[in-house]
């Protein structure tokens, strides 16, 4: 993880929207030049530093991204990819968009928003006014996360102008969710769903503001934790949110974070307000959910980054009278010791409404025996949040409780059956694979980003990250697909039978696709000096969308 101000401290969420490319097969004749002597196959083409490690899939290098570190991925109206960055400066690029081709690199980059940068982005409608009044608009926007300043970070809705840059002269550029309190963690990832009403919501994963929702930040004695402490939260019907006023979507928040006593955090509206269009919660009890997405059915996914401490085996959800914390782990954010075997891994959850995921906001946690007496209003458990009867548990192993035969080092020894995400891993975005041109055991898996390059404890175990992980939504069994990456933040399927992998670190936009086997008659062997040179077509398919 990354110190503040990029990402492990505030960890990215994506948005992986459907592009509108109508369904597809391409055929695409790669130039892979194989050289045969000896029984011995040697690749010509250029080394690069992600290593694909399963032999039915191919990895290539499609862009690299010079304005800032890109954060999420998401295919707008236009059929463009866009990228938003995490720049922290106020004038700085915010997103950028490609012309695609699924066969070929990223071409025509535009700088798309310059609002100081950006972790999520997505595309749905909005207002311009109030919703229904006469001449009042619905168009379709870009939702940015705005990257924390200040202490706080804004949901903010834009349009675009005539030259399609989004906030420009005449086109709405608007904070529509302000003063969301940041700190350690902060609104992270964003996706945008098709309802069956004809409206589209809009769901963000807000991570807690301190280390562990319990320490007051940045220092004992300060504000600790607002309703959106921990949260999936949600627009219901963006059609009715007012693009043109700041605060539509919002609740008053001042972001003001000196004590627990200013009205912040007691501010009960995201968790009992019932409008369609303001940011309320949807589910809570998470440290910092980044990666948030749709399954093929339109299920809500996130990825959950827990704190790097210990299980004792009593994890239970349930807040301990003594401590004021969640019985079995540590308080804070401590170093991985003293080993990793049972620290507490990384999680993957599907959402569901007033779920509670089990983690620690102090000032609005309460659990069946009341026994929190530092929360700020009852409001929350009063509204069926926190309930011991929707407590949800990850889909992965996340070795909270003492599994049989006691705690083990993270092992991912068997690329194809790997238990739980790893303990610090800082998974990130995903995207569930839902085409048809891989083999048909990567379909229906969650390709999740692993951000940490590695972990260490003090007795000299170290795991290694920094890489893509296929899971199944089923059994939470992992595979690992690809590494060797800088610090990969997001995975977006592109329409066409491909996925694409966002790099933090370096700013490279990588395609991962199937590495099909030659049919008869779609390669030539060439005499070339004693050896022959194989060219090979390779076959990509698209599903229907």
């Amino acid at each position: 993880m990354v110190t503040q101000p990029p990402i492990a401290a505030i960890e990215i969420a994506a948005s992986p929207e459907k592009p509108p490319h109508a369904a597809s097969q391409r055929t695409r004749i790669l130039a892979t030049l194989i050289a045969l002597a000896g029984g011995m196959a040697i690749g010509v083409e250029l080394a690069h530093s992600a290593t694909m490690l399963q032999p039915d899939l191919a990895i290539e290098k499609i862009g690299q991204i010079p304005e800032g570190p890109p954060a999420q991925m998401v295919f707008g109206p236009d059929g463009r990819l866009y990228v938003s960055l995490a720049n922290f400066n106020a004038d700085a690029a915010s997103a950028v968009s490609f012309a695609y081709n699924p066969i070929a690199a990223l071409s025509n980059e535009r700088v798309a928003a310059t609002t100081g940068g950006a972790l999520g982005i997505a595309f749905g409608p909005v207002s311009t006014g109030v919703a229904g009044d006469p001449g009042v608009a619905t168009t379709t926007a870009m939702y940015l996360t705005d990257t924390a300043r200040n202490g706080v970070s804004n949901l903010r809705v834009l349009t675009p102008d005539s030259a399609g840059f989004y906030g420009g002269a005449g086109s709405v550029n608007t904070p529509i969710v302000t003063n969301i309190a940041a700190g350690y963690h902060q609104a992270n990832q964003l996706v945008v769903t098709g309802n069956s009403d004809g409206s589209s919501s809009l769901y963000v994963g807000i991570g807690v503001r301190t280390p562990d929702g319990v320490s007051g930040y940045p220092n004992a004695g300060n504000g600790r934790d607002t309703a959106y402490g921990g949260t999936i939260s949600t627009i219901r019907d963006l059609r009715q949110v007012n693009g043109a006023v700041a605060d539509s979507a919002g609740f008053g928040m001042t972001g003001n974070a000196s004590t627990n006593n200013q009205p912040d955090f007691s501010n009960s509206g995201p968790y009992t307000s019932t409008a369609q269009n303001k940011l309320v919660v949807q589910s809570s009890g998470t440290r910092n959910p980044f990666g948030i997405g749709l399954d093929a059915t339109g299920n809500i996914w996130f990825t959950n980054n827990f704190n790097r401490s210990q299980s004792n085996g009593t994890f239970d959800g349930t807040i301990d009278p003594a401590t004021k914390v969640l019985k079995g782990f540590t308080i804070g954010d401590p170093a991985p010791g003293p080993n990793l075997r049972n620290n507490v891994y990384d999680q993957f959850f599907r959402a569901i409404v007033k779920g509670d995921y089990g983690y620690n906001n102090i000032n609005w946690r309460d659990d069946a025996a009341h026994t929190n007496t530092e929360v700020k209003t009852r409001a929350a458990v009063d509204a069926g949040f926190f309930s011991p009867a929707k407590l949800v548990r990850s889909t992965t192993f996340d070795n909270l409780s003492r599994p049989p035969g006691g705690f083990a080092l993270y092992d991912q020894s068997d690329i194809n059956h790997i238990l739980g995400l790893g303990p610090s891993s800082s998974s990130d975005g995903f995207a569930f694979y839902t085409a048809d041109a891989f083999p048909a055991e990567y379909r229906g898996k969650a390709f999740i980003a692993r951000w940490s390059p590695s972990v260490m404890d003090a007795e000299g175990n170290l795991i290694d990250y920094a890489d893509i992980i296929a899971v199944d939504p089923v059994t939470g069994i992992a595979r690992r697909i690809a590494l060797g990456f800088a610090n990969p933040i997001d995975v977006l399927e592109d329409g066409f039978g491909n996925l694409l992998v966002a790099d933090y670190g370096d700013g490279t936009i990588w395609r991962i696709s199937a590495f099909a086997v030659p049919e008869p008659g779609v390669y030539a062997l060439l005499p070339a000096g004693g050896l022959f040179l194989m060219i090979v077509a390779r076959r990509r398919r698209s599903s229907a969308r």
